[in-house]
């Protein structure tokens, strides 16, 4: 009989979870890990003014939130995900909280040099054909967009954030999985 199991379908219920463990106190939690801020709200909040300095990846688990750009709302909740650039003035506004259902939410920083690298070894492994399509900025006008989260970046999500539970895990695994997610959200955008 062979020891390999397979892993079961990841769901917005383990990422619930997750972020309900990691985020006791309303409002901001600290991550354990550089950039990593967790959010609970049990009531609707904002809109309130708030800045990244790094590009940044925003995945809610449950309840809705709105970012506002330079005049442009994002919405975005359990089926999307928030992208931002780097060094934005923004407003946010928690849509929906209650204490039953609180707004849970991560907002990951993340920095230029790995999106660099991974986009780079992305591009190395592209036809000459693809490479030029994809060499060129995307939408380099465009602070922010807002994503479909898919099950392999839910996944990465899962992994990178329990990784960061222990201190092994956390120096190991934890930077694969981030860079697993920004490969994840490349692939995308």
């Amino acid at each position: 009989m062979s020891s390999v199991q397979l892993e079961r379908p990841v769901t917005s219920g383990d990422l619930i979870a997750e972020l309900a463990a990691r985020a006791p106190a309303v409002g901001a939690n600290a991550g354990a890990w550089p950039g990593l801020t967790i959010y609970r709200f049990v009531a609707p909040a904002g809109p309130s003014w708030e800045e990244i300095q790094s590009l940044s990846l925003c995945i809610v688990a449950q309840g809705r939130k709105a970012v506002t750009v330079n005049g442009e709302t994002y919405l975005y909740d359990p089926f999307h995900y928030l992208v931002l650039s780097s060094h934005l003035h923004f407003q946010a506004e928690i849509l929906e909280a209650t204490p039953t259902r609180p707004f849970l939410s991560f907002v990951l920083q993340i920095e230029p040099s790995l999106v660099r690298r991974v986009s780079s070894d992305m591009l190395e492994r592209r036809t000459t054909a693809f490479r030029s399509r994809l060499g060129e900025p995307q939408a380099p006008d465009r602070p922010a967009l807002v994503s479909a989260l898919d099950q392999e970046l839910l996944g990465a999500v899962l992994r990178f954030l329990r990784a960061v539970g222990t201190d092994t895990d956390r120096r190991v695994l934890a930077p694969l999985y981030l860079q697993e997610m920004v490969y994840r959200v490349l692939q995308r955008e």
